[in-house]
């Protein structure tokens, strides 16, 4: 396979790998692009960087999927974060944007006294 197809094909796997993401409801599938992507990956690394400069919109897709794909499988993971904190914990330590650990909410739905 070309380095185009390659290309291409990574594209491809981005495209699936969003529909996933927004349906949030066949894991195994998603974990299957996710090992797609890597093998992609360590093919695209065999290749000089002058190879790619013929294909710099293609690249700039790329970016844009991987950015968009990234964003939305943080604010899922964030979102489940909230539920479950909600739902189970007391004093719940919650992750910044920068690794660093911040205090969050101090009781969740089941811990409140009514």
């Amino acid at each position: 396979m070309d380095l185009e197809k390659k290309l291409k094909a990574f594209k491809e796997s981005l495209e699936k790998e969003y529909k996933l993401l927004l349906k949030l409801d066949n894991p195994q599938e998603l974990l299957n692009i996710i090992e797609e992507k890597k093998k992609l990956i360590s093919e695209l690394s065999m290749y000089e960087k002058k190879d790619f400069e013929n294909y710099i919109d293609l690249l700039k897709e790329i970016e844009f999927l991987n950015k968009r794909n990234l964003n939305l499988a943080n604010n899922n993971m964030l979102f489940i974060d909230e539920i479950f904190s909600s739902i189970f914990e007391e004093n719940v330590e919650k992750y910044n944007p920068y690794g660093q650990i911040s205090q969050g909410q101090k009781s969740g739905i089941f811990n409140k006294k009514i």
